[in-house]
């Protein structure tokens, strides 16, 4: 896959760089802004996405547009893409960790649901990590199927066990259900077995209209 990296540095005390490094190039192409307009830019994305029924399409085409900047940086690297996808790595070391990237939205869709090229936004820091042994070990993973109380169909917790069960056969995975479907009961046996699971893996389905979202924002999941 080919990846577009940005990053975000502070250029003077009334201006940051934007920095974009596109496939196949050794260095990058960049873009000045001053700190106030981003300031207000992350205010905004913030404000807009964490509240209830957010619009995601119009948030999404914000903040496409807004990284896009005049030099068409991503509609470039995603036109001119030959493999089999595109990363979009976006650095959130300084002041872009909280904003929404996985609903980038190019006007006529969300990135991730793109085909030819795949589209995945993600983010990233730069630093150097540890080095780190791996044990020889089974994968721990623990499962648990849910879903809310008064919404049908119901999820057939057995179906979805065995469909895990049948898609690990032929890996080594030491899997653990939690067959009550109730947050409860999950954790309880999160904290106790806390540190013992490589990963957490959770089934559900839910349906919620606006209408019911004044009513009840939270349903109830499971008990």
């Amino acid at each position: 896959m080919q990846t577009i990296r940005i990053q975000l540095r502070e250029s003077t005390q009334e201006t940051v760089e934007l920095r974009y490094w596109l496939p196949q190039q050794k260095h990058y192409e960049s873009r000045r802004l001053k700190l106030a307009e981003i300031a207000d830019f992350l205010k905004q994305g913030e404000r807009d996405y964490y509240r209830l029924l957010p619009n995601l399409p119009g948030i999404g085409k914000q903040l496409f547009f807004w990284l896009d900047g005049d030099g068409r940086w991503l509609s470039r690297g995603i036109a001119n893409c030959r493999g089999e996808g595109l990363v979009i790595a976006i650095d959130t070391d300084e002041k872009l960790a909280h904003l929404p990237w996985e609903v980038l939205h190019d006007g006529e869709d969300f990135l991730v649901k793109r085909v030819n090229p795949v589209v995945l936004p993600l983010r990233w820091i730069e630093k150097e990590t540890e080095a780190f042994s791996v044990e020889a070990r089974q994968l721990r993973v623990l499962f648990m199927a849910n879903d809310p109380e008064d919404v049908q169909p119901k999820l057939e917790f057995e179906q979805e066990e065995a469909r895990i069960l049948a898609d690990t056969r032929d890996f080594a995975v030491d899997l653990r259900v939690e067959e009550s479907g109730c947050v409860s009961e999950l954790g309880k046996v999160w904290s106790r077995y806390f540190n013992d699971f490589d990963v957490f893996h959770l089934t559900g389905h839910a349906s919620i209209t606006p209408a019911e979202a004044e009513k009840n924002p939270t349903p109830n999941l499971g008990c």
